[in-house]
């Protein structure tokens, strides 16, 4: 899992495209993708969350207030990653207070939707209960938890017979 704010999301964004086999899921807020051409070897589910009003990584893209970086709009963001899960083209509507508006793009497999909260009247900061309403940490967290990644290892059948059953008992096992 990898969890990312600012400049931590675009890090989360690239662990996805290039470690998509060791990656669950990845939580980002106030900080895309910082470049378009992304393809990850396996999906990998995302929740985003991102002001509207955000000076330092603009919602619509465009020059990166740090780094003079040119950064891609969020939604062309979402659209990528829709592609490479295989989501659906029409996002689904899970909250909108008025404020918030969040928008789920379930994937056919179901194991790698794609959500996106985005915050009307929200800047460059974690959303937390108080202000604007939802808190990013507990919603992070709640998708994380249904997110998992098989590991495919390289041990054959054969080699299984030769595994222990139980642990080796230490404290009767003398050093010569």
């Amino acid at each position: 899992y990898v969890m990312g704010y600012s400049n931590g999301s675009m890090m989360a964004y690239r662990a996805a495209d290039e470690l998509s086999h060791k990656i669950a899921a990845i939580g980002t807020v106030s900080g895309q993708m910082a470049y378009e051409d992304c393809h990850p070897e396996y999906p990998v589910p995302i929740i985003h969350f991102h002001g509207l009003d955000d000076p330092s990584c603009p919602y619509e893209g465009g020059p990166n207030k740090q780094n003079f970086d040119i950064l891609p709009a969020v939604d062309t963001v979402m659209t990528i990653w829709c592609g490479i899960n295989k989501c659906s083209s029409k996002p689904d509507t899970i909250l909108n207070d008025g404020r918030i508006l969040g928008r789920k793009w379930a994937c056919l497999d179901r194991k790698s939707d794609v959500i996106l909260y985005r915050i009307e009247n929200w800047g460059h900061s974690w959303p937390r209960t108080v202000d604007p309403g939802i808190d990013a940490t507990d919603v992070i967290w709640d998708f994380l938890k249904l997110q998992t990644k098989s590991i495919e290892t390289n041990i054959e059948k054969a080699d299984l017979k030769s595994m222990p059953k139980r642990p080796m008992n230490w404290e009767r096992t003398s050093m010569l």
